[in-house]
Order: C-alpha cells, then sequence, then structure tokens
C-alpha cells in the first residue's frame, strides 16, 4: 500500500523512428505518467528568446493517454502558431507555426524503476521532458475519455468501475488542431477546489494578440477560436457521482470537447498558493496526509477577473517529488508586439518560472520540504512587484489507508 512518485527529465532523442526511449523513475514502478515540455533542449537550466511552446501529456497503459499542445514562432512579423489534441500519444511537437509532425511518443511499457515510450514520429529537436510518475497500490482506479459542454446545462460522465475523487481536463479550443495556440488545462477534487488555467496566442496578426486565464471556480476555460480576448466555454465541477462526475457549463458560446482523466484511491489536494515579493517561507498545512508530490502550473500573474483573460500570454508548468527531484518549464508569447516577442525556460531546480516577456527569468520559486501535513515553497528569485497564483495538484498516499483493486477504463459522454 502508499503512493510513490518521482519527477525527473529527460531527453526524448531524435533517433529515427520507430524505436523505444526508456525513462528512469528512480525508486517507482509507474502507473500513471505526466509529461511537459516546450522548445528547451537543454539538460541544464535556460532561457532565451525561443519558439514558444505549451506541451502537457498523461500516459497511464495502452488505453489511457491523452495531450494537448500549442506553439508560437518568435520573431515573426506575421503570428505563425499551431495546436493540437490527441487521445492516442501522450507527448507531441510541430513545427512551429505548422501542422507538420516533428515527433510523437505514446506508452510502450511500465516496468520497475522505469517507463518506455514509443517513438511513432521522429523527433526533430531533442527536447527535455518534464515527468512525474506515479506508482503504489494506493492509486487505485484510473480512467480516461472526452466529455463534450455544448450548452449552458449540466453534463455527466457515468459507467466508470469506481467512484472518482480527482478530475483533470484538458482542451483546445475549436476541438482539434489548427493555427492558433489555445490551450486549456483544469483539475477539481470537488466543487470549491478546483482550478483553470488557460492561454491564447491568436495566428496571423500583424501586431500579436495573446493573453493567459486562472480562476479558481472553474476547471474548464476555452477561448473564442482565434481569440485572445474571450472565453467561449466555461465549467465547473459539479459533483461526483458513485460512477462518474458532472460539469456545469456557464458560458457555451462554443461547444468544446475536453479530455480527462479520472482518479481515485491516492490523497489528492486541488489548491493554490501566491508567490511572493520577499523570501519568506509559503506553506501549505493541514492536510491528513504526508504528500509525496506536487505539481504547480500557473499563468503567473494574480488571479484574473471572471471570464476575463490578462494581457500577455505566460505559462509555467513544474513539479517535485523532493528537495532534489523537481523541474519546471515556462513559455510566453508577448502581447501587442510587431514582430513576436516569444520565450521558453527550463529550470531543473525550480517548481515554478515566470518569463520576464524578454526572453529572461522574472521570478522563480523552489520546494524546501514535504513535511508531515503540508509542504513549504520559498523564493527562489523574489516577485519584481504583485505576486501569482500558483495552482497546485498535490498527491499523497490514501489517509484511510484503504485500497481497492487497480482498475482502468475509458468512457465518453454522448
Amino acid at each position: 500500500m502508499g503512493l510513490d512518485a518521482f519527477v525527473g527529465s529527460f531527453n526524448i532523442g531524435t533517433g529515427a523512428a520507430p524505436r523505444t526511449q526508456q525513462v528512469t523513475t528512480t525508486g517507482v514502478t509507474p502507473l500513471l505518467v505526466f509529461d511537459w515540455w516546450n522548445y528547451e533542449v537543454s539538460a541544464g537550466d535556460s532561457a532565451g528568446s525561443n519558439d514558444a511552446e505549451v506541451g502537457f501529456g498523461f500516459t497511464g497503459g495502452a488505453a489511457i493517454h491523452g495531450l494537448i499542445t500549442g506553439n508560437s514562432e518568435d520573431g515573426q512579423a506575421t503570428s505563425d502558431v499551431y495546436q493540437s489534441i490527441e487521445t492516442t500519444a501522450c507527448a507531441k511537437q510541430h513545427l512551429a507555426g505548422a501542422s507538420t509532425v516533428q515527433g510523437t511518443a505514446d506508452f510502450n511499457a511500465f516496468a520497475a524503476g522505469s517507463y518506455t515510450l514509443d517513438i511513432t514520429d521522429t523527433f526533430v529537436r531533442d527536447l527535455r521532458v518534464g515527468s512525474l510518475a506515479l506508482g503504489g497500490a494506493d492509486l487505485s482506479g484510473i480512467a480516461t475519455g472526452t466529455i463534450t459542454l455544448n450548452a449552458v446545462d449540466d453534463f455527466t460522465i457515468s459507467g466508470l468501475a469506481f467512484t472518482p475523487t480527482f478530475v483533470l481536463l484538458v482542451a483546445v479550443s475549436g476541438n482539434g488542431a489548427a493555427t492558433r495556440l489555445q490551450t486549456s488545462i483544469g483539475a477539481a477534487t470537488g466543487p470549491s477546489n478546483e482550478w483553470v488555467v488557460s492561454c491564447s496566442s491568436e495566428n496571423s496578426r500583424d501586431t500579436s494578440a495573446t493573453s493567459s486565464y486562472s480562476r479558481t471556480d472553474a476547471c474548464c476555460a476555452t477561448y473564442v477560436v482565434n481569440s485572445a480576448a474571450a472565453l467561449a466555454n466555461v465549467g465547473n465541477l459539479k459533483e461526483f457521482t458513485a460512477d462518474g462526475f458532472t460539469i456545469t457549463c456557464s458560458v457555451a458560446a462554443a461547444a468544446e470537447t475536453y479530455i480527462y482523466l479520472a482518479l481515485a484511491g491516492p490523497s489528492i489536494t486541488v489548491t493554490t498558493v501566491n508567490t511572493r515579493t520577499d523570501g519568506n517561507d509559503i506553506p501549505v498545512s493541514g492536510l491528513d496526509y504526508d504528500p509525496v508530490a506536487v505539481m504547480a502550473i500557473s499563468h503567473c500573474r494574480p488571479e484574473s477577473g471572471a471570464v476575463t483573460p490578462d494581457t500577455d500570454m505566460i505559462f509555467s508548468i513544474g513539479a517535485a517529488s523532493a528537495t532534489d527531484e523537481r523541474v519546471t518549464h515556462g513559455s510566453s508569447d508577448k502581447n501587442g508586439e510587431g514582430t513576436t516577442i516569444c520565450s521558453s525556460i527550463i529550470e531543473h531546480d525550480a517548481v515554478w518560472v515566470k518569463s520576464d516577456l524578454a526572453g529572461g527569468v522574472a521570478a522563480v520559486m523552489d520546494i524546501k520540504s514535504f513535511g508531515t501535513g503540508g509542504l513549504v515553497f520559498v523564493m527562489d528569485t523574489v516577485e519584481p512587484s504583485a505576486a501569482s497564483l500558483v495552482p497546485l495538484i498535490i498527491f499523497g498516499p490514501v489517509a484511510s489507508g484503504l485500497s481497492i483493486p487497480i482498475v482502468r477504463n475509458n468512457h465518453d459522454n454522448q
């Protein structure tokens, strides 16, 4: 019994497909893996002007996978962006601003201390990929599928083989691959414990139009197609049911299909912290379990106004499983520029990083400690002005010590 976790990073490799890529997960036999990436390839810390990318995926076995990715090309007189969403792979990259695939990876196998990816399309760039692997008997229910929100109404997923206690939802605006960067990542453990982080960069603009959005009263939020100014689809978790969950759609200017990942078994907390303009501790306390991993996903500003995106696309995603097991990626695409100004960042000694919108780093947050009933963050580089909202997913062993057999299944709403 228990929950095991390992956070690390690896280079995906550029060897010709088809081939396999083994990834080390020290001390963990994975049952579920989250991967994230941008345009960085360095095994050391790096920041600079580069194409911006938001890339995030997961796999829990041969039938459990999903990803979203979107990129924006740096230094362009006319903005050049592209996005895609997949339910049959866990990592993918496109040529900046184009549909040309520059690498695809999918699940091959889990093993003691590692997992293996199938490289089905050759990666042109040797991407440095962040990875959070979870294993252990407490991870007892894993399911994925899609849910479509197409009206102001309730939408229910049912028929899962377990009662979920956590749901992750990802999407790109317009339900598929297209010339734009509009991504959404949300999570919930209850109607009052949810958040969403969304990004947008418009295509074919002589003056760049970009924004980001984050709220703690929704777990779904996508933009009007190729708009950085308005949201088209917003939803929040209404409830978990005995065999699924219900999302209430409150904004439905356009229909949207989200990939979901539902989990049961371990203790999972969806919450937020705020970064600081000083070096004081940033604690999370009062948990009824001892956390083993944390994931941080952020738009790197204070919480957005309701259905009101913030100017400039800024994004950070990172995780930690120990004070010496962490990595974070950051990206940005500045608004209002005649020539696009994009950047990408990777830090191997932090969980959150904020771009300064000019190819540099504005602020950095690290994990200071994992402890009894909580954890503590600290600013390695303090915020220059206002604190940023940092949404978190915290993972730990089941508090009751109870466990059920592992169940995996796929299911879509009708």
